[in-house]
C-alpha cells in the first residue's frame, strides 16, 4: 500500500477517534518511530537506543500544532450511564484520561487508571485513554497476579471471553498496557478487562512495534510532565479491485465472533505543565 494512502487513510478514519484531531504529525511506524519535534536520524546514529534514534522511522506528514477541540459536548457527558457492575463507572471521572473531551461516548467506561469506549458489534473497545505521569509503581504490585478476564457487565452475548482467543492465532493484545499502570494492583488488574481494553492482536505485532509505541509514550516523561495516549482498533478497506471498490474485510473469532482489526492506532500527545510545551504524534500500524 502506498504511503501517502495510509496517511490519508489515517487522518479520515483517527480524526474522530482520538482526542479529535490528528494534526500535529502521522507516522507509519512499521519500521520504527520518531517522536515529534525530534530530528530525524540518520544512519550512523541507528541502534543507540535514543528516544527518537530508535527504528528510523521517516515522517510521512508533519504540520504545525493546533489545540485539539472539543470532542464531546456537555449534554454527551450527561448521557453516560454506570455499568453496575462495580467495573467502571460514568461521570465526569473520564476527564482525567480525555483532557480535551470524549473522542466518542458510545458505552463509555472509566477505571482505576484509563477510560474505555465499549463496542457490544465487535466485542472490543473503540478507544482506551490513558493518562501517564511520574507516579511510582505501587509496592507488591505484580503482573503475575493478573488474569485476563471477561466482563459480567457486558452481556453474554456481546462479551469477549478467554475461550473466543484460544487456537485463534491472535494474541489478546492489551490496548493500555499493563506494564503502564502498576500503581495499584486493582488497576493493573483492570488493564485485563477483556471488552474494555484488549483486541485480537497478530503476535508479532504485539511483541515488536507496539511494544515500541508503548515504550516511546512512557519515555517522553522523562521531558514531559504528563503523556495522553489514546490506542483502539481500525477495521480499514483494502486496495481497490479491477472494478474500483473497495470492501472492509476482517476476522471475527470464537463463538462470540469477536472482530479482530486490520490495524491499531494510538495517539501520543505529550504535555509539559510547567512549560506549556505539547507536541502530538499519531501512529497506524497493520495487524
Amino acid at each position: 500500500m502506498p504511503p501517502s494512502s495510509l496517511v490519508r487513510r489515517l487522518s479520515d478514519v483517527c480524526a474522530g477517534a482520538a482526542l479529535g484531531v490528528l494534526s500535529a504529525g502521522a507516522y507509519v511506524a512499521g519500521s520504527g518511530m520518531v517522536a515529534r519535534g525530534q530530528p530525524e536520524p540518520s544512519a550512523a546514529h541507528e541502534g543507540t537506543g535514543s528516544l527518537h534514534e530508535e527504528g528510523a522511522a521517516t515522517p510521512l506528514v508533519q504540520r504545525e500544532q493546533v489545540p485539539p477541540p472539543r470532542a464531546a459536548t456537555a449534554a454527551a457527558s450527561e448521557s453516560l450511564k454506570a455499568s453496575g457492575d462495580g467495573e467502571g463507572s460514568d461521570g465526569a471521572g473520564w476527564r482525567q484520561f480525555c483532557r480535551w473531551g470524549l473522542p466518542s461516548n458510545e458505552n463509555v467506561r472509566v477505571y482505576t487508571d484509563y477510560a474505555s469506549s465499549l463496542n457490544f458489534r465487535t466485542r472490543a473497545p473503540n478507544w482506551v485513554a490513558e493518562h501517564l505521569t511520574r507516579a511510582a509503581d505501587g509496592e507488591r504490585v505484580d503482573r503475575k497476579h493478573s488474569r485476563f478476564r471477561a466482563e459480567k457487565g457486558v452481556p453474554e452475548m456481546w462479551r469477549a471471553t478467554n475461550e473466543d482467543y484460544r487456537g485463534s492465532q491472535f494474541s489478546r493484545g492489551h490496548m493500555a498496557p499493563a506494564g503502564a499502570h502498576k500503581r495499584t494492583q486493582a488497576g493493573l488488574d483492570e488493564t485485563f478487562l477483556l471488552s474494555s481494553n484488549i483486541v485480537p492482536q497478530e503476535m508479532s505485532n504485539n511483541g515488536s512495534d507496539w511494544l515500541r509505541l508503548e515504550r516511546l509514550a512512557k519515555e517522553l516523561l522523562r521531558r514531559y510532565t504528563d503523556v495522553y495516549v489514546v490506542s483502539g482498533p481500525l477495521y480499514l478497506p483494502g486496495d481497490a479491485t479491477e472494478d474500483g471498490r473497495k470492501y472492509v474485510t476482517y476476522e471475527v473469532i470464537g463463538k462470540h465472533a469477536v472482530a479482530a482489526p486490520t490495524h491499531l492506532f494510538k495517539v501520543i500527545c505529550a504535555h509539559d505543565t510547567h512549560s506549556g510545551e505539547q507536541q502530538l504524534s499519531a501512529f497506524l500500524l497493520p495487524n
